[in-house]
């Protein structure tokens, strides 16, 4: 190596350890790096905080106490140091792995695809260390999410380590709640059971997949009624779509869309990227159909009564007020249905016009009040016509009871702009329902037929709107059977509390869409003595002499 090489490298290590361009070392000598430890003092960079530093320590003034002074402090802190040495501290002791598992070595993370919580779960990748879950990732190979999560998948761990999760059942007795055994609740329990005599019925949050084919199994088997199932989800864009959808198309299900095909959206009252049939598929599909590829981008136009997160991202925003989002695309579907080029059929053109000669008052009256010209509307209705476009509708934010005439005036709106078969898919691919329309009311007008309810994954008691007559009917049923992976409002109304699995302790499965399905896997065993509330009422069937044929749920869906 020639000197000049040597020179060359020499000044790029001393650049690679922080030194301004052409400054030494202060391990440098003659152009030669020296031997020793390669950084620099603080002080050497910062010098007024050596001085402060050094004339602390080389101060000369005298101490402030005196010889007697110093041996009375002396002793009173050999004092405190014989009392602290006298405290019973606990008895840590280091536990070796003896029986280390084949597949586990400690210090190496292992990852585990599975599901995410919810009425359409997303796909995760769970990286645990020593069985204990630490990072929740998106499953890329998930076509239903593609790698993303929400905020309720990232904040499951935060409720699998809840510190206020149960480690026990609880049976009410009186004003008391009584921790007791798994076998004590289903002897009490099927005392319960048997009494009732068919009078039982289930209520459980959202989903797809076997849970309610198995569910309607459990109650065949307990003499009951296997239609006294109550699905209910809070967002109301569920049971708002799937009714509009069944009333339109005769379709049990709901449509599914296809946002990187659109150049145009329309949005009124539609929190699609939030709280949306599915928000998190649709929000990456949005992402890949608008970002700005090619010198152009898509154009979003959102109608809402109050600013969201999808309405911030909007190209172009226009406020209305609340329930106002049937007037307004009743508005936007009559400028449709004037457009020469319009879609659809002679005959549902007819249908439509007919509607809107119903709606006249209140398009009227909402047009006013907004302060909104006709050239609003038949500028949307040209650019949704120019290129492949959709229109987003819904009331997630505020549960109107317009909710599936909004679904309907939706369905016109994209039946004139062509959006079904190319941004809206309900012939192939379409979203299962995760609930059945009207079940809450069902629930209500048939609970004082029931004398023992399960309450799964759902809490009626907090969620459901105070004038829907839930609370009321819930404190008339002789038991309730409150099953939940964490305390909630329902454990006020129930004489039974079951401390169930956690959705990352669980099994399960999903079927959201038409033709696919998805499995979830157990990724750490249970963490506070809870069962799955499958295997727990498989155990109950048991204690009724009324077994099924599996030994846990697991069998059931194999």
């Amino acid at each position: 190596m020639t000197r000049e090489m040597e020179q060359n490298t020499m000044g790029t290590e001393s650049r690679q350890y922080g030194l301004p361009r052409g400054e030494s070392s202060p391990f440098e000598e003659n152009g030669r790096l020296e031997s020793g430890p390669l950084y620099v003092n603080i002080e050497e960079r910062m010098p007024e905080l050596g001085e402060d530093q050094e004339a602390t320590l080389t101060s000369d003034a005298p101490l402030s106490v005196d010889r007697r002074d110093f041996m009375r402090l002396f002793s009173a802190s050999a004092v405190m140091a014989s009392t602290a040495a006298c405290i019973r501290r606990p008895v840590e002791k280091i536990v070796p792995y003896v029986e280390q598992p084949n597949d586990v070595a400690p210090g190496i993370a292992q990852n585990f695809a599975t599901l995410g919580g919810g009425p359409v779960p997303n796909g995760l990748i769970v990286r645990t260390r020593e069985g204990r879950p630490v990072k929740i990732e998106g499953s890329p190979e998930y076509p239903l999410s593609m790698g993303a999560t929400s905020i309720q998948d990232q904040a499951a761990l935060q409720a699998l380590y809840h510190p206020d999760r149960r480690p026990k059942p609880l049976i009410r007795a009186g004003e008391r709640l009584v921790e007791s055994e798994w076998d004590d609740v289903y002897t009490a329990l099927a005392e319960e059971i048997q009494a009732a005599n068919g009078k039982v019925g289930i209520f459980m949050g959202g989903g797809t997949g076997s849970r309610r084919p198995f569910l309607e199994k459990v109650l065949s088997q307990m003499g009951a009624d296997p239609s006294k199932i109550y699905t209910y989800e809070p967002n109301s864009i569920y049971a708002d779509t799937i009714k509009a959808y069944s009333l339109a198309f005769g379709l049990e299900g709901m449509p599914r869309s296809d946002l990187r095909r659109s150049q145009f959206i329309v949005g009124v009252g539609s929190e699609f990227l939030e709280t949306g049939v599915a928000p998190v598929f649709e929000h990456k599909s949005y992402s890949a159909g608008h970002a700005f590829r090619f010198g152009r981008k898509g154009e979003f136009v959102q109608f809402e009564s109050r600013l969201t997160l999808t309405g911030g991202s909007a190209s172009e925003r226009h406020v209305i007020s609340v329930d106002d989002e049937l007037a307004v695309t009743l508005l936007l579907v009559q400028a449709l249905v004037n457009q020469p080029d319009a879609r659809g059929s002679a005959e549902e053109h007819g249908e439509i016009k007919k509607v809107l000669a119903n709606g006249q008052a209140i398009m009227a009256e909402a047009k006013e009040r907004l302060g909104f010209e006709d050239e609003l509307f038949v500028d949307l209705a040209k650019r949704l016509l120019k290129v492949n476009s959709v229109v987003m509708v819904g009331t997630s934010g505020a549960t109107s009871a317009r909710g599936v005439q909004v679904q309907l005036a939706g369905i016109m709106a994209n039946i004139l702009v062509g959006a079904y078969g190319k941004t809206l898919h309900i012939e192939k691919g379409w979203m299962n329902p995760p609930v059945v329309p009207g079940d809450l009311q069902r629930f209500v007008e048939e609970a004082s037929g029931l004398d023992v309810l399960f309450v799964i994954d759902s809490n009626p008691g907090f969620t459901t709107p105070a004038g829907s007559g839930v609370r009321e009917a819930l404190k008339n049923i002789k038991t309730v059977v409150s099953a939940q992976s964490l305390p909630c409002e329902t454990d006020d109304y129930a004489s039974y509390i079951l401390n169930t699995h956690h959705f990352l302790e669980a099994w399960g499965d999903t079927h959201p869409v038409a033709g696919f399905h998805g499995s979830r896997q157990p990724v750490v065993r249970p963490m506070y003595g809870s069962r799955q509330i499958e295997d727990a009422l498989l155990w109950l069937l048991a204690k009724l002499d009324k077994p099924l044929p599996y030994s846990e749920y697991r069998d059931f869906l194999i």
